[in-house]
């Protein structure tokens, strides 16, 4: 068994991706996606760091081009990760802010109430910092703290219940699967589910990850890029989340996604790819919306119930 485990953990291959179509391929690192942000980024991010500690936040402003835009919160144990990605008429998307935030000055885990506040707090941020582009979703990760999140949920019509899941359990909920979006979205009602009318979104990570980290293979200016402000450097958290887990082919044949050696959290790595599901999601419904004599429901935003938004 220690044998298989030492051939399965060092006889792998790291993946690496076309370069938008271009001759030979590149691998992600730090240093690449720092020079990708300075010779790409359309303005520069400003970190803002409250000084009692209760947030740190990384800033650019929305892109001209941006059309649309979803906002996805991770709660983790003490604190909450978000992200803002924009996208433009070209699917090409912008990584334009990021950051986590306490629910208090200590950092200490919350109590119920506090940790209401604080996702309150988050919410107001999401609307404050999507102005001028259509919000297709709001996206919180309820694997984590469920009983406590389902409460605000409650009360919170607009915001869209997801959770991470990998690739085995995603297999055995095919029946869930979005017509048009495979291997992306699985809609269902897990046990003690405790918000009627509204299901849980389940994303299969190890698919989807390779398809969000794989945008910023293809060259800037080409539609389907993502790209990262400027200011960004080799030691960025963003970069460092982004770099935390890669994807590693094993001598049978088979990708699986590993952690990097030296590699910490991935909480970014994880919004990344739960917003490349979302706007996959976002335009199977908007094509199926445009089908003539079909009442396909509003367009716009995700999960739209019509009550208390």
């Amino acid at each position: 068994d220690k044998l298989r485990q030492f051939y399965r953990d060092h006889l792998t291959e790291p993946y690496t991706g076309d370069q938008g179509g271009e001759e030979g391929s590149v691998k992600l690192t730090a240093a690449y996606l720092a020079a990708r942000s300075a010779a790409s980024g359309w303005a520069i991010s400003h970190a803002d760091k409250d000084t009692h500690g209760l947030y740190s936040r990384h800033l650019a402003p929305m892109p001209a081009t941006a059309r649309r835009s979803a906002f996805l919160v991770d709660v983790q144990d003490n604190r909450v990760y978000w992200s803002l990605e924009a996208e433009d008429d070209e699917r090409s998307r912008s990584d334009v802010a990021w950051g986590y935030e306490y629910a208090n000055a200590s950092q200490q885990p919350w109590t119920d109430g506090e940790l209401h506040a604080l996702l309150d707090r988050v919410a107001g941020l999401a609307e404050e910092l999507c102005e001028h582009t259509v919000l297709i979703a709001r996206t919180i990760d309820v694997a984590h703290w469920q009983a406590k999140i389902i409460p605000w949920l409650q009360r919170n019509r607009a915001w869209l219940p997801t959770a991470g899941v990998d690739h085995k359990i995603a297999q055995g909920m095919r029946h869930n699967a979005v017509p048009g979006v495979p291997g992306v979205i699985y809609l269902h009602a897990p046990d003690a589910w405790n918000l009627p009318g509204r299901l849980l979104h389940s994303i299969d990570v190890q698919k989807v990850r390779e398809q969000a980290l794989n945008r910023y293979l293809v060259a800037p200016g080409k539609p389907g890029c993502s790209l990262l402000p400027k200011g960004l450097a080799t030691n960025d958290t963003w970069i460092k989340h982004q770099l935390a887990q890669e994807l590693v082919e094993l001598t049978s044949g088979a990708r699986v996604w590993r952690k990097t050696k030296g590699g910490g959290r991935h909480d970014y790595q994880d919004l990344k790819t739960y917003a490349e599901a979302i706007f996959a999601l976002y335009h199977h419904q908007a094509a199926r919306a445009s089908q003539p004599r079909r009442q396909r429901g509003r367009i716009g935003t995700i999960g739209h119930t019509g009550e208390n938004e």
